[in-house]
């Protein structure tokens, strides 16, 4: 075996994560999180398409690198959505496109779900924590992977 197939040998594959969005309109964008397998892992909640604007805009269908960090407002791990010009696009815990801010929530049910801020019914996504933490396990010791976005 040549020094180089021993180099390549010893390289740890990427993971790959998939996103296939469900057709979008002006309600939040549902999705599933598949692994390269064709596993599923859970069910994806995120806001509509709106020029890829910051807080407000589900980022365009395509193919990003994620990277371990910390979700800072609720002191845990995650992973964000390096998605330039845009920063701080994470996955985390949530139930309503109002708790997106642009980023990826996780779920095990899509389900209507009362909005405790303005007090109107809304499409949502429940067992947010469950989920996610299926999505940490299944990135676990893992400080990167790819995320493949198709919109369907």
């Amino acid at each position: 075996m040549s020094i180089l197939q021993q180099g390549r040998s010893n390289v740890k594959q990427m993971k790959v994560l998939y996103i296939y969005r469900l057709p979008q309109g002006d309600h939040p964008t549902f999705g599933n999180l598949v692994r390269e397998d064709g596993v599923p892992i859970c069910n994806t909640l995120e806001r509509p398409y709106k020029n890829n604007q910051h807080g407000i805009s589900c980022f365009p269908p395509g193919e990003y690198a994620i990277k371990r960090t910390i979700y800072h407002k609720h002191g845990y791990e995650t992973f964000e959505v390096i998605c330039p010009p845009r920063e701080r696009c994470l996955f985390h815990r949530g139930n309503l496109g109002d708790d997106t801010h642009g980023c990826v929530l996780p779920g095990e049910q899509f389900e209507p779900v009362l909005n405790p801020r303005t007090g109107i019914v809304e499409d949502g996504i429940l067992a947010s924590g469950p989920a996610f933490n299926q999505f940490m396990k299944y990135l676990e010791g893992e400080s990167e992977a790819k995320l493949v976005v198709i919109q369907i």
